[in-house]
């Protein structure tokens, strides 16, 4: 019998040395997670907090018992209660949320105050939940939500100067701007290289259609967000640059070999990740090069899964080729895109079985009932995880991975209010007269001169009399401004007459009338898609108009000036004006600097700038072109010459 116990405990003590190793990194792993607050946090929440963790949504409208709806700019009472129930990632913010400075960081205080009330269910301490991420698409141009901020020139513009510190410092404006009002996470930079100039919906968000061009503004455009105290954002991964769909509105698909998309597409985002991206947005495209399974929809179409819900490009490229350890989330569930091929609950488990780790937008919040759809949508998501139809794993990874990011950005830290000193600070920088002169400042470097034929730019001082023509009523306020604000400091005589004209007010004739009468014309032309290049279709009628003003001034013996004030491709249908230049931003201006220092229709500076440089005689352009714009006639297939290269610019 004593030799049967020594046995046992000879067996026993053989057992127990080999389980030290499986038994010792368990240990430390418990060790390692009591100073680990991400980590603990995660273990913490139950599966329906887990979700909630996974999920950002959106309050851009909201309709009261009234049945008005609104913009929502406080939060009523139902929100208030779903923030405070849910450790949601955090909420995405629209310019319907954000009217004004005051009001903006009044709301990012409601949704923060409302979160830090919420506590997980399952922990003895009460512990508050993780502060929020605080969203909104400021990508500077075409595309900020801040009313009453600046809005910069726009990536493509950026671009154009070719100085690394316009980038930094128009970042740097976003960033110092949304972090006064409570805004800490910022989905820009764009970094989809524009290759295809039919592209719908990127277009001057892109820097360049050169991928290595895009690559330095985008990091730098993403540094200096983040030393702003801002989570940077890149998107569209794997890249939205070669679509001529909308994933808004449609399903767009890339058919491009994988080398083709790794040589272009993907450098930006790599030169990004290997200098730290703390997140990447998604795309809702097909990309049958990377993902060739096909997926069938539950009324029986067949398609390729779009990268956000492909487990091979989010986690087997982006993830295990090419090393980004970050925050996936995903384009907006709502779009056409994912919506209208997949049913709710099956695009979200897909989605996070691929490797997204948020979720943004997947229900549509406008009223209690939406609300109500929310949590469903919540329930439903838990109860998978539950039945294994979501891995658990992996909602603990994107847990884990999300809650790590907030502890980067000090979102693990107790939410503190302290509203008087900074609604001080925030009334102090946002929209303030100095970001509003270096937003102008940098809006000058890039300005694109690309033809100047006998000097025709600047105008001579001796001009007394000028004719602009805008194809858009918006614009009129810009000119204005910018003639104005040229006589106040002198440049022009008081006496300067100036007539400017939306070429829908008056007709044709009037216009080439009005142009016979004036010393000076300039024609103002703002592209939004490639079709409005084609003289022939009815979208095409103002380009038409502008070529025939160009000979209508050329038979008066007179010289004239085209400014590209957005996509600068129509550059090339207007080859025959003595000068032509880029702006790469059409948006209006308010004339009144009153009203600008108030935020009320405080838009681009990117025109206004342009006309400066081309009415003062001691300007000096500093911007090139950063992208081929290709011979008229391409929109059509006519044409596959490059008229204006990359780099093209009569800079000083």
């Amino acid at each position: 019998m004593h030799h049967l116990y020594a046995g046992i405990r000879k067996i026993a003590a053989v057992l127990l040395i080999a389980m030290l190793p499986v038994i010792l990194p368990k240990a430390a792993a418990g060790e390692r997670t009591q100073s680990d607050p991400a980590r603990q946090l995660a273990d913490a929440m139950t599966t329906e907090e887990k979700i909630a963790q996974m999920i950002m949504p959106s309050i851009r409208y909201y309709t009261d018992g009234a049945k008005k709806t609104t913009g929502v700019k406080t939060l009523p009472e139902d929100l208030r209660r779903l923030f405070s129930v849910y450790p949601f990632a955090g909420v995405i913010l629209y310019a319907q949320n954000l009217a004004g400075t005051e009001q903006a960081l009044l709301l990012t205080n409601e949704l923060q105050e409302a979160a830090a009330s919420g506590r997980l269910a399952e922990t003895a301490d009460e512990t508050a939940f993780p502060q929020l991420m605080i969203a909104a698409d400021q990508e500077g141009g075409q595309v900020t939500r801040l009313a009453s901020g600046c809005q910069t020139p726009g990536n493509m513009a950026l671009a154009a100067a070719r100085n690394p510190a316009v980038t930094i410092k128009a970042a740097e404006l976003i960033g110092s701007e949304l972090a006064a009002v409570g805004i800490n996470t910022d989905f820009a930079p764009v970094v989809d290289v524009n290759v295809n100039p039919a592209n719908p919906v990127i277009g001057i968000r892109s820097f360049s259609d050169d991928p290595e061009m895009t690559a330095r503004q985008g990091r730098r455009f993403m540094q200096a967000l983040s030393r702003q105290g801002v989570i940077p954002v890149l998107k569209h991964f794997p890249g939205h640059g070669d679509t001529g769909m909308d994933s808004h509105s449609s399903l767009p698909r890339v058919n491009k070999t994988f080398e083709r998309i790794r040589s272009c597409e993907l450098v930006p985002f790599q030169a990004c990740i290997d200098a730290g991206a703390d997140m990447i947005m998604t795309a809702h495209i097909q990309y049958p090069a990377i993902e060739e399974e096909k997926y069938v929809t539950a009324d029986g179409r067949s398609l390729y899964l779009p990268a956000t819900l492909s487990k091979k490009v989010l986690t087997g490229l982006l993830r295990e080729k090419m090393g980004f350890q970050g925050v996936v989330i995903t384009d907006s569930m709502q779009m056409a895109a994912i919506s209208a091929n997949f049913l709710q609950t099956e695009a979200a488990r897909l989605a996070i079985e691929a490797g997204a780790d948020i979720l943004l937008m997947p229900v549509e919040i406008r009223n209690s009932s939406g609300v109500a759809e929310l949590e469903n949508y919540i329930h439903s998501l838990a109860a998978m995880v539950r039945e294994g139809k979501i891995s658990e794993e992996r909602i603990d990874e994107s847990v884990t991975r999300i809650l790590r990011l907030k502890e980067k950005y000090g979102l693990l830290e107790p939410y503190v209010s302290d509203l008087s000193a900074r609604t001080a600070k925030a009334l102090e920088t946002v929209g303030s007269a100095a970001n509003h002169e270096a937003e102008e400042e940098l809006a000058k470097r890039c300005i694109t001169l690309v033809k100047n034929d006998g000097g025709l730019l600047p105008f001579s001082p001796k001009t007394k009399s000028y004719l602009v023509v805008v194809p858009y009523a918006s614009e009129l306020k810009s000119v204005r401004y910018a003639f104005n604000d040229m006589i106040d400091r002198g440049v022009l005589a008081e006496d300067t007459v100036l007539k400017v004209v939306f070429y829908g007010d008056v007709s044709r004739e009037e216009i080439f009338r009005m142009a016979s009468e004036a010393e000076q014309v300039i024609a103002v032309s703002a592209v939004y898609k490639l079709s409005e290049l084609n003289s022939d279709s009815a979208d095409g009628a103002y380009t038409a108009l502008v070529s025939a003003l160009i000979d209508a001034v050329h038979a008066d013996g007179k010289r004239i000036a085209v400014l590209s004030a957005n996509l600068p491709y129509d550059l090339a249908s207007f080859e025959k004006a003595d000068a032509l230049a880029a702006a790469y931003l059409a948006r209006g201006m308010s004339e009144d600097p009153a009203e600008r220092e108030n935020g009320v229709a405080s838009y681009g500076p990117n025109l206004p700038a342009a006309l400066r440089l081309m009415l003062d005689p001691d300007a000096v352009f500093y911007g090139r072109l950063p992208l081929d714009i290709p011979a008229s006639g391409y929109y059509d297939g006519k044409s596959g010459e490059i008229l204006f290269p990359r780099g093209s610019g009569l800079a000083g």
